[in-house]
């Protein structure tokens, strides 16, 4: 298996683990060859990281997103890379939020996503075990100066009601939360 055709047939799934596409539309959307997409989509079928279902002539792929988390995750910490290495002034400023945040929260903040980024701003959505740190997490927003950061906070609960909001992230801690 080709490590690259993996990442970017399940980067494909990354924006929407639900959608189910045919090898044509995959293909499309992972830039792949039609034979590079049909071969990895075969192994990653043996190794029941996809699935197929059949509508007449028709197959349709999905992500099977138990079996798939670790690549997911993978490739999301990929995607933050190669954001960061062209944004690396952005990736100190929000990795030193990052840090601060876990070395105050260090069993209530699951995940920190990187939602939207302007020249001028960020917003950050916060996945938190508990909404009661949400002023502490307002405060250390507060206190970056390079540029306005944003803090979007909620609990899984109210995460799992409006992850389709959040579909394109950039993982700075927790990936593994998001793709729950």
């Amino acid at each position: 298996m080709n490590i690259d055709f993996i990442e970017k047939i399940i980067g494909v799934f990354i924006s929407d683990c639900s959608i189910e596409l045919t090898i044509n539309e995959l293909c499309k959307r992972s830039k792949l060859s039609y034979n590079a997409t049909h071969r990895t989509v075969q192994d990653l079928l043996k190794n029941g990281i996809l699935n197929m279902k059949k509508f007449g002539k028709a197959s349709v792929i999905s992500l099977n997103k138990d079996a798939a988390k670790g690549f997911l995750v993978m490739a999301a910490y990929e995607k933050a890379n190669r954001f960061f290495a062209k944004k690396e002034d952005v990736y100190n400023i929000l990795n030193n939020l990052r840090q601060n945040l876990s070395k105050k929260l260090p069993n209530q903040l699951l995940s920190m996503l990187l939602s939207r980024q302007t020249a001028k701003s960020a917003d950050i959505l916060f996945l938190v075990s508990d909404k009661n740190v949400s002023n502490i997490i307002k405060k250390e927003c507060d206190a970056v100066n390079e540029i306005k950061v944003k803090p979007i906070i909620l609990t899984n609960e109210e995460f799992a009601k409006k992850k389709e909001e959040f579909k394109e992230v950039i993982p700075l801690l927790g990936a593994e939360n998001y793709f729950r």
